[in-house]
């Protein structure tokens, strides 16, 4: 993992880099995944062909998901707590 405003080398759980002090998910200078420079417009790297759009997801619980499939699954609530939209609005309907 690399730094995306310096390019340096980042630590795989770091939240921010050492050596510039900006949050690992900021920046649009560097790829995040092989480190070369990139175009700050960019929307995919050229060297290999990550997205650099995609923000990394928070974890969701496993636990408030399983309550919420267990009091509204008849709605799909689960399903829109967990990202799955599509699913939760057939499930809906």
């Amino acid at each position: 993992m690399y730094c995306r405003n310096c390019g340096k080398e980042l630590n795989e759980n770091a939240d921010y880099c050492t050596h510039c002090g900006v949050a690992t998910t900021k920046g649009n200078s560097y790829c995040g995944v092989c480190g070369s420079e990139t175009n700050e417009n960019a929307d995919i790297c050229v060297s290999c062909g990550t997205n650099l759009r995609k923000q990394p997801k928070e974890a969701k619980s496993k636990i408030v998901a399983g309550l919420l499939g267990i009091f509204l699954g008849a709605f799909g609530i689960h399903r829109f707590y967990l990202g799955y939209t599509t699913i939760a609005v057939i499930q809906l309907v």
